[in-house]
């Protein structure tokens, strides 16, 4: 005859099992049910991060406009301050809009998560590589001319690439903001709240 200590062992061992069984039939049910196109995307670290790429990109019209005009010549940065300048203007406008698509009735019913984050991700993308390019070209034409604030201008052209290196980073904050709204939407797996679990192992232990 069985002792009790083996029958309690085979009781915990069957209830165990059937909470397992269980947990990955409601899994799978929340993953085959889940809404890829609309889910929960954080906002708040969003709003926060476009009112900031505005911020820099109104004080960077000062420092691109008071480059020194014979530095600018003497070192081709002409058309790569001409771009940048064209960055500048359009960064307040492409925040404007993407905090628009949050805020605005009209996006949040008619467009899908999905459509919201992809044409969020393109643009912080595109505005994250276009700072990092000009940041690197305006470099590479002074080749570290200025890193003693030997020349005239200098002053102005290393307040510049602080200015550009500050808007790289806000926009690629955004971008990774984009990216870990992506893992947490889609590709992350689902997990079920502990409450939810609770109320399956009261249910399994009391139908064995």
């Amino acid at each position: 005859m069985p002792s009790f200590k083996d029958m309690k062992s085979k009781v915990a061992s069957k209830a165990k099992s059937a909470s397992n069984v269980v947990k990955w039939n409601l899994e799978a049910s929340i993953t085959k049910y889940r809404d890829h196109k609309n889910f929960t995307i954080d906002k708040q670290g969003r709003y926060s991060a476009r009112c900031f790429q505005i911020m820099l990109a109104l004080v960077s019209y000062y420092w691109i406009g008071s480059q020194d005009i014979g530095l600018v010549a003497s070192k081709n940065l002409g058309g790569v301050n001409s771009a940048m300048l064209i960055f500048a203007i359009c960064s307040p406008v492409v925040s404007g809009l993407l905090i628009a698509v949050y805020v605005s009735p009209w996006f949040s019913h008619s467009w899908t998560s999905r459509r919201i984050l992809t044409i969020e991700t393109i643009a912080d993308a595109i505005m994250t590589l276009g700072w990092i390019f000009g940041f690197i070209i305006e470099l590479v034409n002074v080749q570290g001319a200025c890193t003693g604030a030997s020349l005239p201008g200098c002053t102005n052209f290393n307040w510049l690439m602080a200015w550009l290196f500050f808007l790289f980073v806000s926009w690629g904050a955004g971008f990774f903001f984009d990216c870990t709204a992506w893992h947490r939407g889609v590709l992350a797996s689902d997990e079920i709240e502990s409450d939810v679990l609770m109320d399956v192992r009261r249910t399994t232990r009391g139908r064995i």
